[in-house]
C-alpha cells in the first residue's frame, strides 16, 4: 500500500516537470530562430585592401551603408570615387569620396538615396589603403538634445526630433549632409572655417560630415 501511494504521487511532478522541460526547450529553440534571424538580416562587413591605383568592384547588398575608408599613410595623393548607379539607369555615376594628401581615415555614406546602388571604386593612391563596407547601424547614435565631436568624416544618426544645431568647425574643408525619409541634402559646404547656427526639421534621422578637421556640433529639440 505504501509503495502504491508514493507512486501516485510522483504522476503529477512528472508531469509538471516535463512540462517545465518542454517549455523551455521551446524559449530556447525561439531564442535561437530570433538571434538566427538577427544575425542574417544584419550584413556582414565586407573588407577590401591593396595598394596602389585600382578599379574595385563590389557586391554590397541594396540600401544605405557606410564605407569606412583608411589610407595614404605616406601623406601622398589619395583619391577614392564612389561609382553608383540609379534604378533603372543603366548609365554610371561618379562622386569623389576622398580627395586629399594626408592620411585619411573617414566613414562615408552609401545609397542613401532610393534606387542607389554601388558597383565600385576608383582608387589612386601610392601605397596601402582598406574600405570596409559596414551595415548603417554601425554608426554612432546621437540623443537629443546632445552633442558630438570629431575629426574628419562620419556618419551619425540621431535619435529625437532636432529642431537647431550649432557648429563649430576648424579651418579644413567642412560638408554637412543631412537626411529624412524624404529627402537628402546639404546645409553646409565650405573650404573655411565655419561657426554657425542651422535650422533643422524634426523629421531628420541622419548626419553626415565631411570635414579634413576637428569639429563639434550641438543638436536642439
Amino acid at each position: 500500500m505504501n509503495t502504491e501511494t508514493k507512486s501516485r504521487k510522483k504522476g503529477p511532478i512528472f508531469l509538471i516537470l516535463a512540462l517545465v522541460t518542454f517549455g523551455l526547450c521551446v524559449f530556447v529553440s525561439s531564442a535561437c530562430l530570433i538571434l538566427t534571424y538577427i544575425k542574417l538580416a544584419t550584413p556582414e562587413p565586407l573588407i577590401y585592401s591593396g595598394t596602389g591605383d585600382r578599379f574595385l568592384e563590389i557586391d554590397k547588398e541594396e540600401g544605405p551603408a557606410i564605407a569606412h575608408i583608411t589610407g595614404n599613410s605616406t601623406d601622398d595623393f589619395f583619391q577614392v570615387i564612389q561609382r553608383f548607379k540609379y534604378s533603372p539607369d543603366p548609365t554610371w555615376t561618379s562622386y569623389s569620396l576622398v580627395y586629399t594628401f594626408n592620411e585619411h581615415e573617414g566613414f562615408h555614406l552609401l545609397d542613401f538615396l532610393d534606387e542607389q546602388q554601388t558597383y565600385g571604386f576608383e582608387i589612386a593612391a601610392s601605397s596601402s589603403w582598406e574600405i570596409e563596407i559596414l551595415p548603417l547601424s554601425a554608426a554612432p547614435e546621437l540623443k537629443i538634445p546632445g552633442s558630438y565631436e570629431g575629426n574628419g568624416s562620419i556618419v551619425i544618426l540621431l535619435d529625437g526630433n532636432p529642431k537647431s544645431a550649432t557648429i563649430d568647425a576648424e579651418a579644413g574643408y567642412f560638408s554637412l549632409w543631412v537626411g529624412s525619409n524624404e529627402e537628402y541634402y546639404s546645409l553646409v559646404d565650405t573650404n573655411d572655417k565655419y561657426t554657425g547656427t542651422l535650422d533643422l526639421y524634426p523629421d531628420i534621422y541622419i548626419l553626415e560630415i565631411r570635414a579634413g578637421g576637428p569639429w563639434k556640433i550641438q543638436i536642439y529639440d
